[in-house]
């Protein structure tokens, strides 16, 4: 608030109260020359003195005068806390005594007994009731955070699985689910773990990378839009004519590269899309730089001794590689690749129909702690549980028109509705032998060995059974072997016998296939296999879906 004039503070200055007590040097001065004077007695009557009329009139304006000059003065003081006291800062309780003006020029304000200032007239807050004290520190409280509005709805969250976009270039990627940039084809998620970052955004290409210490190159999974392969490894240049349109022209193309060496194709879904997999390895020793596939724009270049996992796939008419490449020396980051490889989905992208004899599976829904039962009699569609016993815990989502058809506590299967050449099935089983001879119910002795790899061996040399060659999977982050057996097409004998467990042994058809998954579930081998005999189309999308739902919770 504003001062008035200085001559309103000069008579205010005038009117103020001054100090309560004398000081003890003018009050021995005072008593001193009282004591020397003697005092006049009066000489007769009290008499007032006579006074003139205009004498009397100035005196009577001089006090008129002074009473509205101390009546102004009284204003001015109330009007200063009009609307209640003006708040003032906190002295600071480690400051010494205060050094500011009075607010009157020329004077500074007295100090107290108590060493702190007394407040000029014109800074003084009121002492109207109103007043609070100042709190005992002369630290600002916090602002309290403001009240919400019950009426504003609440903010909506992004969906939970559709992923942070990936952006930016050679940038360290924090762990978890990311959507491709915009631009590629196809939409497409992918989920990384610690330690991984962007090494490739374009419209036909993208890529995330790993790099390991003491490595020749970044192991990666990407996916890429590939239009040709090269004529020669060794020459950026490509087929011509180039390649053909489907996932087989691809797949035919690469492992037809010179030098280059291949497992066998196995036909699997990604995400309910029908593809193909196989591992391709690049020549140990090169004299020249090695070309593979391309896109528009540019041709892929591996190094020598380069070994990538591929999954070419039809993504609603798109056909696009997934590739997981990686280097010799870096076997120990493969459960790692082939995590992120696994993790790759197309959110939006409806799988190919199947004929409507077999129905559609559906989509396989994250895992919870408790299920419905595979044998339950008022089981639904959807995600259930292996029957208690078994020795791993594990769940199927199963489509409608599927249940149960096999139940002990080493094997339970599930079937599917008939359609024009059979059924579909698919088993987990404990297998803990496989058998010397396919014509008869005997073990081999000793048995096989407790690893995957033990049992891979033994199942693919079976007398008179072919196999692809085995390829590295994970099955819910488990580490596996997937590769397919075929039954001999004219056995010796009427029944054949392949893998056992203590309840019984497996037999199979001449000719029959079979799909095989074997697992290291945490110590414990399970085999996933699905079957199909001759003169019977190889498994579709929808069966392949639910042989892809299965996890170990």
């Amino acid at each position: 608030m504003t001062v008035s004039h200085n001559f309103d503070r000069e008579i205010a200055a005038f009117l103020a109260d001054g100090p309560s007590e004398l000081p003890d040097r003018s009050f021995d001065a005072v008593r001193d020359e009282i004591e020397r004077t003697r005092q006049r007695a009066p000489f007769g009557p009290w008499r007032v003195p006579l006074v003139s009329s205009s004498v009397r009139l100035l005196a009577s304006a001089t006090f008129v005068l002074v009473m509205l000059v101390g009546a102004s003065l009284l204003a001015q003081r109330a009007d200063l806390n009009v609307g209640g006291p003006t708040p003032t800062p906190c002295p600071n309780s480690l400051a010494g005594p205060s050094s500011e003006p009075s607010g009157i020029p020329g004077q500074v304000a007295a100090p107290s007994a108590s060493g702190s200032s007394e407040p000029s007239a014109f800074v003084s807050a009121s002492a109207s009731p109103s007043a609070e004290p100042c709190p005992a520190s002369s630290v600002a409280s916090p602002t309290p955070p403001p009240i919400p509005d019950p009426t504003s709805p609440p903010p909506v969250p992004s969906p939970a699985d559709s992923g942070s976009p990936l952006n930016g270039g050679d940038v360290l990627l924090s762990p978890g689910l990311y959507q491709l940039a915009p631009g590629f084809p196809v939409a497409a998620t992918i989920t990384v773990p610690a330690d991984w970052l962007n090494c490739s955004l374009n419209p036909v290409e993208q890529s995330v990378c790993r790099q390991p210490e003491n490595a020749t190159g970044p192991a990666s999974v990407g996916l890429a839009v590939v239009e040709n392969v090269v004529a020669s490894p060794c020459e950026d240049v490509g087929l011509d004519p180039p390649v053909g349109p489907t996932v087989d022209d691809l797949v035919a193309a690469i492992r037809g590269l010179n030098g280059f060496t291949s497992t066998d194709p196995v036909a699997i879904s990604v995400d309910g899309h029908a593809a193909k997999e196989f591992t391709l390895t690049a020549p140990s020793e090169s004299v020249c730089s090695l070309f593979t596939w391309s896109t528009a724009s540019r041709t892929n270049g591996v190094s020598a001794g380069e070994i990538n996992r591929l999954r070419i796939v039809d993504v609603g008419g798109t056909r696009i590689l997934i590739g997981a490449a990686w280097h010799p020396g870096q076997e120990a980051l493969l459960p790692e690749i082939l995590g992120v490889l696994d993790s790759v989905r197309f959110p939006g992208s409806e799988p190919p129909s199947e004929p409507p004899s077999e129905p559609t599976a559906a989509p396989t829904p994250p895992p919870s702690q408790s299920h419905q039962v595979l044998d339950d009699p008022a089981r639904v569609p959807g995600r259930a549980a292996l029957t208690p016993g078994f020795p791993v815990a594990a769940t199927i989502n199963l489509p409608a028109g599927w249940g149960s058809c096999s139940n002990t506590v080493l094997e339970q299967a599930v079937c599917g509705p008939p359609i024009e050449d059979g059924t579909r099935e698919l088993s987990l089983m404990y297998v803990d032998n496989v058998v010397a001879d396919p014509c008869a119910d005997v073990g081999l002795d000793p048995p096989i060995g407790p690893s995957v790899d033990d049992l891979v061996a033994a199942i693919r040399n079976l007398e008179g059974f072919t196999s692809t060659n085995p390829v590295d999977i994970t099955v819910d982050g488990h580490p596996g072997t997937e590769f397919v057996v075929t039954a001999p097409t004219s056995p010796p004998c009427d029944g054949l016998f392949t893998w056992r467990n203590a309840l019984r042994a497996n037999g199979v058809g001449a000719e029959e296939k079979d799909l095989l998954r074997i697992v290291d579930v945490d110590g414990t081998r399970i085999v996933l296999a699905i079957a199909w005999q001759a003169g019977q189309a190889e498994p579709g999308p929808a069966v392949l879906s639910v042989l892809d739902s299965v996890q170990f919770p």
